[in-house]
């Protein structure tokens, strides 16, 4: 699914060749984060989507935070729906 130029310029770790990931699931491409499978040479066997799913969310949506806010000069919230809020029942 990645480009040939983007899958080269990217760091590799394991005898596959599998993209790096940092402690937030950041690859060494900017704004590139990973999760599943491909993970596993960096974090281990337990990365399997399904049973490394609650260990990569929280994160790699820290990750994607800090990118997003330093890019923007402050925090991020949580992102709008372009709806009104729910009504409590």
């Amino acid at each position: 699914m990645l480009s040939p130029a983007l899958r080269g310029a990217l760091r590799t770790v394991g005898a596959g060749g599998a993209p790096e990931v940092g402690g937030l699931f950041g690859s060494s491409w900017p704004g590139l984060f990973l999760a599943g499978l491909l993970t596993a040479p960096s974090y281990g066997p337990s990365m399997r989507f399904v049973f490394g799913a609650e260990y990569t969310a929280p994160r790699l949506v820290r990750g994607v935070r800090r990118l997003r806010s330093d890019a923007r000069g402050g925090s991020v919230g949580r992102p709008r729906t372009g709806g009104k809020a729910p009504v409590p029942a």
